[in-house]
This record gives C-alpha cells, sequence and structure tokens, in this order.
C-alpha cells in the first residue's frame, strides 16, 4: 500500500523508483498486490504505476496493480480508508484468497460497491431487524427513504435504514466501519421532511437522513453529541441484502 524507499544523498532525501521496481520484480511471493495512490506527496507526486506495470509483468505469477489512474484512490494513506474498501476490497480479497490464478494481471471488476458493505456491514444481518421496504406507511416527504442506504462519509463506509417500527416509534438501522464497526437499530422519529435518530443516550451523537433533491439518492447528516461538528454523506440505494 504506497510501497517505496527514500535514500540520503547531498544531504537530501532522494525518490528512487527504480529501486521499488527492481523489489517487486525480485520477489519470491506467489501473488503480488501493490497500490500506488495519485498525489502521494511522501514521494514527491512521482508516477510510479506505469514502472511497476512493467516489472511485475516480467515476473510468472500473478499480480494486482492498483496505480495513480484509480479515481478517488489519492494521498499515501489512499488505500487504507473506506473508499478504497469500498471499490477495491472484495477485488483484493478474492485475489488473495483464489484457489489458483493465471499469471499476468487481475483485473478487478466493476460495481462492487454496495458488495463490499454488505460485507462489512451485515455480516451477519442484526438480529430482529426488519427492513421496511415499503414507504406508503410513511408521510409522504420521507415516503423515498424506505429501504436501505449506503455510502461515505469521509473515509467511513456507512449503512441506514428504515426498520419495521415497534408501536408508534419509527426505528432505524445505522452501522459504520470507521475502521471498527459499530452500531445498531436505533428509536427514531420523522420531523421536518427527515428522519432523525440519535446514536445512544444523550449525550450521544445523532444522525438526521433526508431524500435528495434530485429524487434520486438521500442526503446524511451526522453531529456531534455537542453540536460543534457535522459531517455529510451522499447516500446510494443498496441492492439486495441476501
Amino acid at each position: 500500500m504506497a510501497p517505496g524507499i527514500t535514500t540520503t544523498g547531498a544531504g537530501a532525501d532522494r525518490i528512487d523508483p527504480s529501486i521499488t521496481d527492481r523489489l517487486l520484480q525480485a520477489s519470491r511471493a506467489e501473488r503480488v498486490a501493490v497500490v500506488f495512490p495519485q498525489g502521494d506527496a511522501l514521494f514527491g507526486h512521482l508516477i510510479r504505476g506505469r514502472g511497476a506495470l512493467r516489472a511485475l509483468d516480467r515476473r510468472a505469477g500473478p499480480y494486482l496493480v492498483i496505480d495513480e489512474t484509480a479515481p478517488g484512490i489519492a494521498g499515501h494513506g489512499g488505500a487504507t480508508g473506506g473508499r478504497f474498501a469500498l471499490r477495491y476490497g472484495l477485488c483484493l480479497a478474492e485475489f488473495l484468497s483464489a484457489e489458483s490464478l493465471p499469471p499476468g494481471r487481475f483485473s478487478c471488476p466493476d460495481g462492487q460497491e454496495w458488495a463490499a458493505a454488505r460485507e462489512l456491514l451485515l455480516r451477519p444481518w442484526p438480529a430482529g431487524a426488519r427492513l421496511l421496504r415499503d414507504g406508503s406507511q410513511l408521510p409522504p416527504d420521507v415516503t423515498a427513504l424506505a429501504g436501505l442506504w449506503y455510502g461515505l462519509m469521509g473515509e467511513s463506509v456507512i449503512v441506514v435504514g428504515l426498520l419495521e417500527p415497534r408501536g408508534a416509534s419509527a426505528r432505524v438501522l445505522y452501522r459504520a466501519a470507521t475502521p471498527r464497526v459499530s452500531g445498531r437499530a436505533y428509536a427514531g422519529r420523522v420531523e421536518g421532511g427527515e428522519l432523525r435518530a440519535r446514536l445512544g443516550s444523550a449525550p450521544a451523537a445523532s444522525i438526521a437522513v433526508r431524500p435528495a433533491a434530485d429524487g434520486a439518492g438521500a442526503e446524511l447528516v451526522w453531529t456531534s453529541a455537542d453540536g460543534g461538528r457535522t459531517l455529510h454523506a451522499t447516500l446510494t440505494r443498496a441492492g439486495p441484502v441476501e
């Protein structure tokens, strides 16, 4: 994950991409996975993926390279957060665990984001939680919020959804990987065109979820217990839970 070596010469640190290329080519590992995030300031914003691809292509075994062309994977720690987990987590797991692979570059398919969020946060499905799929019993301004949603809040993967109520109270499922997985079902309420829930006994952080202005998604606002900090997330409707 953003590998490299700096060497000191003439009184200053120097970055030599060829050292990394030689180490990759000489590796005796059966499989090699390497990530070069774009905009890696620690290594002087150098483009290093092209050299690594040439070096690994000379090996006999399979390899996975996620290089500077990967959208949204940026900074020296770009491979350590939720954005990377959603886009490449399942691909990396498959590359490392597959019983056998042909030699050469391993490709990551698109469209695995929901599957990755589901594996991170909903395996197993929370006991006793039953998803509210029909929004007809909700006020008209929040009907679209029925079902399950996922997204990124900063680098945290989140899942939020309406559950079947107990009595007159709404229930909200909220789980987050920050990277520690936390969250459960919380009591909620519909107010001012939003679904709101406090994430624990007061004082505690709270969330507010509302339909997006374009009608295609949803938006979440997380507020700290003291009200002094807010975080925002754009949510996408989730696929099947099974």
